[in-house]
């Protein structure tokens, strides 16, 4: 990622953008060229050996995940490369926008470990594909398109441009499939419970008949990845002078991004 010093996103919100995440963008590189899959995930902050399932935190009212070991033949799609063996991706321009004010440097990766978790179909190749070097996720967080009108120096001298406001977190590790239907399960499990939570009448895994449900586990694999390296981006017109900063905190306001607003508090926060 082409990462400035000051689109460094610092360490507590990228957590906790990761502990709130729904779904995310998985690539893997393979000898036939890049695979990628958007699916729901789940951070489990504690480091997870190859093979086991997550033991991570469960949400309140969730059953406890169960751990069991990757059955014997299991194909695990690896490749990974250790952290000091790793390169980042080549530089890439930022969209939209006037250059940065400030010098741009690579940053330092957020020390960020543990893993992400979820499950793709069966038929999906992409885990039963084995990747090249290390996996990536994509974490989407907010984002605004940025108008030169919401800029007072526009006015005083006119040359601005548009530019796109965003947050994005880039996870790089080792891919494990777990191919092992109490490892998808417990996930499962999981993740409904999650997100279920908050609604009047939560749906469980246990309303369903438990045939349904086995049938349905057999036809998902789970797959994790273990964290190597992390780079979090939160480009929110740092490098703009603050009466232009304020103008696009107004305008943000005016178009009813709260969303957005918020993001680019967290990101001039001290």
């Amino acid at each position: 990622m082409y990462l400035p010093k000051h689109f460094l996103a610092e360490e507590g919100p990228t957590r906790a953008l990761l502990e709130r995440m729904g779904a995310a963008d998985l690539v893997t590189v393979t000898e036939s060229g890049p695979l990628a899959t958007f699916l729901p995930l789940l951070y489990d902050p504690a480091p997870v050996e190859a093979g086991a399932a997550a033991p991570a935190p469960t949400p309140a009212g969730a059953p406890a995940p169960v751990s069991a070991p990757v059955p014997a033949g299991a194909p695990t799609p690896a490749g990974a490369l250790s952290p000091a063996g790793s390169t980042a991706p080549g530089g890439a321009p930022t969209p939209g926008g006037a250059p940065a004010a400030a010098p741009a440097s690579v940053a330092e990766p957020a020390p960020i470990q543990g893993s992400l978790v979820g499950h793709v179909a069966r038929a999906n190749p992409q885990w039963s594909t084995p990747a090249i070097g290390e996996a990536m996720v994509i974490v989407h967080g907010p984002d605004a398109y940025v108008s030169p009108s919401w800029y007072p120096s526009k006015a005083e001298h006119g040359r601005v441009v548009p530019t796109w406001n965003y947050t994005t977190i880039h996870v790089y590790g080792r891919l494990v499939v777990h191919d092992d239907p109490t490892w998808v399960e417990a996930l499962v499990r999981r993740l409904t419970a999650r997100h279920e939570a908050s609604r009047p009448r939560p749906w469980s895994v246990d309303d369903a008949p438990e045939p349904y449900v086995a049938g349905q586990v057999r036809a998902i694999v789970g797959v994790e990845v273990v964290i190597t390296r992390v780079e979090a981006k939160a480009k929110w017109s740092q490098n703009r002078p603050a009466a232009d900063i304020a103008g696009v905190e107004q305008g943000l306001v005016d178009a009813g991004r709260l969303d957005a607003l918020d993001a680019l508090r967290v990101a001039r926060a001290p």
